[in-house]
């Protein structure tokens, strides 16, 4: 007997066309994610019919059905039903060309970020999986319960799994683009392997390694993505040249080698280089903005961050501020948002299971509050509920910036790789007792703005709902 994670998953692949019609699968913590050969055939109004379906929407030529917390069995059934291969991408083999979509400079960027999304998301779950090393450090630590000492093994077991997911992104980073390239993973890992061997790290850091006469710019690869994504993207090019023209028997021994020895130069003198760059120009922008007016930028990103999750560009967005943070350690306008939005969520929630006389909502708002707060998971709430009742979304946004802004004029900051939920308070209780204070009463502000808006106005305008 079918469970009704398999029932979901076929139900979804009948409405967008059966299997041979979807080039590429992955989810998210709430979405599943999906690319068509055919878009037009795919319509919201079947998806949205789909019993279990909160909503759909639309990121480029991407489809996002959000299920909920439970997706990833639904991405597991998913693959089943239509052979697809686990981890995201499945060969695209077309009989018939695409008709070539004439150029804009709109549809470019959206492909860029179509493609970064489509790495990052299965990457996801490790940065979560940090952020609750860090999480577990702060509270057991010294700066939490203070249980365990630094010098314990069970402190520094759980620090050391925090910095090793962390200095190893760029391989996890390699292997999710080689799935979205069609690249051999192992090659594309083994690249990345090379580039951040300690002792060659060392010395190209040092300027005391020279190729050809040339030394390379310092790089370190360890907090960057870009050049890793530009280098699998590249490769795939260059293995796909080897299969065409190498010789069958010599493949096996040879492709792999000469993919990483054509690859190395080009990644040391012109990849990372662009990437350092590329890295520079995006957070230069927010420092400037943090030097005039940090408070207003906090609070900017409170304002708009529920309608970038609606459109699904949050993650991009983040990636700027999720590299001010690993280049500093600290992060003071979006990080704290995100801490808050587990809470201003969950006011926001309660006030709108007082005002509700739908007992579908009043459940579905006590749901969303335990998404909120235990797993940080805001798309129940916010396709279920807020974005049914603009007003109730209006109500977040306006909590949300006030909670930015306030923590912008009371300095507060993120000192640790965030996880997501209630544990995520101990990256603010990182910052020290006067940081997690100061946090407190944003967000305190933030909530009581956002109940109030949704108590007094109402969900619909009207004076009963």
């Amino acid at each position: 007997m079918a469970n009704k994670n398999e029932i979901l998953a076929k139900e979804i692949l009948n409405a967008v066309g059966g299997e041979e019609n979807v080039t590429f699968v992955t989810h998210c913590m709430t979405r599943l994610r999906m690319n068509f050969v055919d878009r037009s055939i795919v319509t919201d109004e079947k998806l949205n019919a789909i019993p279990g379906v909160i909503g759909v929407k639309w990121a480029g030529d991407q489809c996002q059905v959000i299920i909920g917390t439970t997706v990833n069995n639904v991405y597991d059934e998913f693959n089943k039903l239509g052979n697809f291969q686990q981890g995201g991408s499945i060969d695209e083999n077309l009989d018939e060309p695409k008709e070539k979509e004439p150029f804009t400079i709109k549809r470019f960027f959206g492909n860029i970020l179509k493609t970064v999304a489509e790495i990052m998301v299965p990457v996801i779950a490790l940065y979560i999986t940090m952020g609750m090393f860090a999480a577990l450090t702060a509270i057991f630590g010294p700066q939490g319960f203070n249980l365990i000492n630094e010098t314990s093994g069970f402190y520094r077991m759980l620090d050391y799994g925090q910095t090793a997911i962390n200095y190893f992104v760029p391989f996890f980073i390699a292997y999710s683009a080689a799935k979205r390239f069609h690249v051999t993973p192992l090659f594309a890992m083994g690249l990345v392997a090379v580039m951040m061997y300690p002792q060659f790290l060392d010395e190209i850091t040092n300027g005391t390694f020279a190729l050809f006469g040339l030394t390379p710019a310092a790089s370190a690869l360890s907090t960057q993505t870009i050049p890793v994504m530009l280098a699998v993207w590249l490769m795939s090019y260059v293995e796909n040249f080897l299969k065409k023209h190498m010789p069958a028997s010599l493949q096996y021994s040879l492709n792999g080698t000469l993919c990483i020895l054509i690859m190395l130069p080009i990644c040391l003198f012109i990849l990372n280089p662009i990437g350092d760059t590329i890295s520079q120009l995006i957070a230069a922008p927010v420092s400037y903005l943090y030097g005039i007016a940090p408070a207003a930028v906090a609070g900017l990103m409170g304002l708009v961050w529920l309608p970038l999750i609606a459109t699904g560009m949050h993650m991009v967005v983040a990636g700027i501020f999720y590299g001010t943070f690993f280049m500093t350690g600290s992060e003071f306008a979006l990080f704290p948002v995100m801490r808050a939005i587990g809470f201003v969520g969950a006011a926001a929630n309660i006030a709108i299971a007082l005002r509700t006389k739908n007992n579908e909502e009043k459940h579905l708002s006590y749901d969303g509050i335990i998404a909120l707060l235990v797993g940080g998971v805001i798309e129940p709430s916010l396709y279920g509920l807020y974005i049914k009742h603009p007003r109730t979304l209006v109500a977040t946004c306006v909590g949300l910036g006030v909670a930015g802004l306030v923590g912008g004029l009371l300095h507060v900051g993120v000192f640790a790789f965030p996880a997501n939920g209630i544990f995520g308070i101990t990256s603010v209780l990182a910052g020290g007792t006067g940081n997690f204070i100061n946090f407190c009463i944003a967000t305190l502000i933030g909530c009581a703005v956002t109940a109030v808006m949704i108590l007094v106005g109402g969900l619909d305008g009207k004076k009963k709902n």
